[in-house]
């Protein structure tokens, strides 16, 4: 099951701030998304944070994210899990501002 949550989490809001940070810096999303993962953010954070950053749709930050070499054996093994979370993304995006977060719940 999965549960909306209002609030970022500190991860979340470092992975957006030092996305954006690197974007007026001029890096591409390609190069963020390197970055992010050297800096130990997770997967999940890292497609949320070039979602809000680029201004992209949550499928195609995804699809960024997990095809990014940095992340392309951890997306494989966690493909099923995170096509849930896209899909809680996008319906929490229509009814919203889409700031919401997304975690998995064991209820």
């Amino acid at each position: 099951m999965l549960k909306i949550i209002h609030e970022p989490t500190p991860e979340r809001l470092f992975a957006e701030r030092r996305a954006s940070d690197l974007k007026d810096l001029g890096k591409s999303a390609d190069e963020v998304i390197q970055i992010l993962r050297d800096d130990n953010v997770s997967i999940l954070h890292a497609i949320l944070a070039l979602r809000s950053v680029f201004s992209i749709g949550a499928r195609e930050a995804k699809d960024k994210v997990s095809s990014h070499v940095a992340w392309r054996r951890i997306a494989e093994q966690s493909d099923a899990f995170h096509a849930e979370i896209i899909d809680e993304i996008e319906k929490a995006a229509h009814s919203t501002d889409g700031s919401e977060y997304v975690q998995k719940t064991t209820s």
